[in-house]
């Protein structure tokens, strides 16, 4: 379903959604979960898939390219308010920051970034 809401550019309903579903997850446990209740695993690895979707929809990180040392950045389209993310990458950081809805990015290492159009 998320996945489909990124093919059709619906980054902050995505946003939403993993809200809605995940918080409560992570707040508890400090993890993600395979069911929305304690009654199964409380930590599964496929769930990680929503960081990916955090990382590529709603902050616009669309490729990572280390050999080259440049990030493809896809348009922001507001997905946070107030957000900062930080990347490790072989040799050096990105860092993200969104403030009052606009994303400005910190990079570290000799790396570029090119900001392209929505994916």
């Amino acid at each position: 379903r998320l996945e489909v809401l990124s093919k059709f550019g619906f980054n902050d309903r995505i946003m939403d959604e993993i809200k809605d579903y995940f918080y409560n997850m992570a707040y508890e446990t400090g993890t993600l979960w395979e069911n929305d209740s304690t009654v199964a695993s409380c930590n599964h690895g496929f769930a990680s898939h929503i960081i990916h979707l955090i990382i590529r929809d709603c902050f616009g990180i669309k490729e990572i390219d280390e050999e080259n040392k440049v990030i493809y950045l896809s348009e922001y389209k507001s997905a946070f308010k107030n957000a900062e993310i930080m990347v490790p990458l072989k040799n050096g950081t990105l860092k993200l920051s969104v403030e009052n809805g606009k994303r400005t990015a910190d990079l570290k290492g000799g790396y570029t970034y090119i900001e392209t159009e929505s994916f």
